[in-house]
């Protein structure tokens, strides 16, 4: 894979060719400032301070952490996300998941112990268009 800088602290990942796995991570004790837009599934276990838009999956594992909001097809959150979540099909909150922000979703499942401060919007035009992140 390789990253792609169009703006100073965005970031576009992409696979190398269209046989490389595309499963993306952001490793714990990573922290990053900026956009992420990603067309394959990206797990995050470190901090970003911005927004990510993605075409696939996201993962936010237990120590991830991300201020900004978050654009995807699906997402398995553990992790803590300060803003607003817009996911095309299925949030999955885990039972350690802490979101301080609205989601906006066709499903949602949370574990008991997962904490929603916000509200959530669910049904089929409940998702707001991707285009709808502010990517500054």
């Amino acid at each position: 894979m390789f990253f792609d800088n169009n703006k100073k602290n965005d970031i576009t990942v992409r696979p190398q060719s269209s046989n490389a796995a595309n499963l993306n991570i952001l490793g714990k004790g990573t922290h990053v400032e900026g956009t992420i837009n990603s067309d394959g599934d990206l797990r995050i276990d470190g901090s970003l301070k911005g927004n990510v838009i993605g075409n696939s999956k996201i993962v936010i594992g237990n120590s991830g952490c991300i201020e900004g909001e978050i654009s995807c097809d699906s997402a398995d959150i553990s992790g803590h996300i300060i803003g607003k979540i817009i996911v095309k099909d299925i949030v999955i909150l885990k039972s350690s998941a802490i979101i301080d922000g609205d989601i906006y979703t066709q499903k949602i499942t949370m574990e008991n112990g997962a904490q929603l401060n916000g509200r959530c919007t669910m049904g089929n035009n409940s998702a707001l268009p991707l285009t709808e992140i502010n990517e500054g």
